[in-house]
């Protein structure tokens, strides 16, 4: 009787017991590592081999979690499998549209393994799902640098729409808008901004002047220069970029404008205003021009060097070297430089005036001389040396002078004896020779610029002639518009007597 009662008290003891057996049983087998926590634990542990094995052989059973993906593509990065790491992170972006984070990733890893194709694309879709002014940016910046300017006109359009307002960017939307001839949408876009204060840069600003002057729109031009050269509270009038202006417009024909923006922001004797005076010159006005810069030099500054040189040039292209030297003498001879000095010189040499050619030949060096044989053959010459100075000319290049030196080069071969070797000379360079009846030569064409020489000291000779330099010739010619101090000599002083007029085309 007693056996029995003791089984019935152990049973409830057991079945607790068995049941906590099975629960740690279950516990445990619930507690080991799965597979992504092994993969953890192996590259944890720096077995990262064993790990991707791991990994390959759940995405070969068909395992296509992000977590699997995400840790394939890591270990293939790291292992320099980059094709393979390039499919699983697409996969991977495929799986998730919305991340941007990881739409992000994606597009970094184009950039780097240098896929431009890839890379560009992917900017453009992660614009497509949310406007972003960094991405707009990174775009636009990628196709300039490949040179796809249709793709970057159009990107830079559609970030326009979507709110970006990038200056530099929408002044670069402007310039590929007039490349392709949208002229009116360009000016549109460069008036939006400059409306709002953000044109400020020459460039940008030269455009939009440039656009104006294309559309006819004279008083919007004046306007608009004037306002950004306007002086702020205590400054000075913007000299620099009124030249600028000034520049552009006249390389552009737009002569009304230009002039009344020289005389409205110019003051008498400064550098806006001489300005007039090379607007005059490229309207082939060489006499009112002349007359011009005799008024101006009354009110000029003498002590700026760099605005007598500028000077000095415009007066030796409105032929007057006679005012050209009245300049330089005023701002002093000893502070220009050897090149002003020389042309100088050769001006005054060839139009026949000895003295002033002298007082400018004392400030030229000797080396300086010895480097311009033109200018020795001229110095030879007024000493009695006719050899001398042939001999000098014969190691002159005639082809590569300007109009007014080639008039020199073929003075001094005449007065050396050589008329008929300057001649054939100068047939062999398209220069056309005609007697003329006096010594005012005809512009025949617009544009067209006339050199007079002369012969100082009671020239014997009287007649004149002129020489028209054909296409041949022109390729000789210094087309820099700096270089303007070797476009012209001047006209003859009504003391000397003719010896030649060249005229050629400016």
């Amino acid at each position: 009787m007693i056996e029995p009662r003791r089984r019935q008290r152990w049973k409830p003891q057991l079945l607790v017991m068995l049941v906590l057996f099975i629960g740690a049983a279950v516990a445990g087998v619930l507690l080991l590592p799965g597979d992504a926590e092994r993969v953890a634990m192996l590259e944890r542990d720096g077995s990262n081999e064993r790990a991707l094995k791991l990994l390959e052989q759940r995405f070969a059973a068909g395992d296509r979690s992000q977590r699997t993906l995400y840790q394939l593509e890591q270990l293939y990065a790291h292992f320099g499998q980059l094709p393979k790491a390039r499919t699983m992170l697409e996969r991977l972006a495929a799986a998730r549209p919305g991340d941007l984070v990881l739409q992000r990733r994606l597009v970094t890893f184009y950039r780097e393994t240098q896929d431009t194709e890839a890379y560009l694309s992917s900017l453009s879709r992660l614009l497509t799902r949310r406007y972003s002014e960094p991405v707009c940016r990174e775009l636009v910046s990628g196709l300039r640098l490949i040179g796809h300017f249709a793709r970057e006109r159009d990107a830079i359009e559609r970030c326009r729409h979507k709110g970006y307002r990038r200056i530099e960017d929408i002044v670069r939307l402007a310039e590929l808008e007039a490349a392709n001839g949208n002229l009116r949408q360009a000016t549109t876009l460069l008036r939006k901004v400059d409306e709002v204060g953000h044109l400020e840069g020459d460039r940008e600003r030269l455009t939009l002047l440039a656009l104006l002057s294309e559309g006819g729109e004279p008083r919007e031009i004046v306007e608009r220069v004037l306002h950004w050269i306007a002086p702020a509270s205590g400054g000075h009038v913007d000299d620099r970029f009124a030249l600028l202006a000034l520049d552009l417009l006249g390389r552009r024909q737009a002569f009304t404008p230009a002039m009344e923006i020289a005389r409205k922001a110019g003051k008498p004797g400064d550098a806006i205003s001489l300005g007039v005076a090379h607007l005059l010159l490229d309207q082939d006005q060489t006499n009112a021009a002349r007359a011009y810069l005799r008024g101006w030099l009354e009110q000029a500054d003498h002590g700026d060097r760099a605005l007598a040189e500028k000077a000095i040039r415009l007066a030796l292209d409105a032929e007057d070297p006679s005012l050209a030297f009245e300049m330089a003498t005023r701002t002093g001879l000893s502070r220009f430089h050897q090149p002003q000095l020389v042309a100088l010189a050769e001006a005054l040499a060839a139009t026949g005036k000895r003295a002033e050619f002298d007082t400018v030949r004392l400030e030229i060096a000797s080396e300086t001389i010895t480097a311009h044989p033109l200018l020795g053959a001229m110095i030879e010459f007024n000493r009695g040396a006719t050899s001398s100075s042939r001999e000098l000319l014969d190691t002159v290049s005639a082809d590569a002078l300007g109009r007014w030196r080639l008039a020199l080069w073929a003075r001094l071969m005449r007065d050396s004896g050589e008329a008929q070797a300057a001649d054939t000379k100068l047939r062999s360079l398209g220069v056309v020779t005609a007697s003329l009846p006096d010594d005012k030569p005809r512009i025949l064409q617009r544009r067209t610029r006339r050199i007079s020489l002369r012969l100082a000291g009671g020239a014997k000779r009287s007649h004149a002639v002129k020489l028209t330099q054909g296409k041949r010739g022109k390729a000789a010619n210094v087309k820099n518009s700096a270089y303007r101090s070797g476009g012209a000599a001047s006209r003859p002083a009504p003391v000397a007597r003719p010896l030649a007029a060249v005229e050629k085309r400016g």
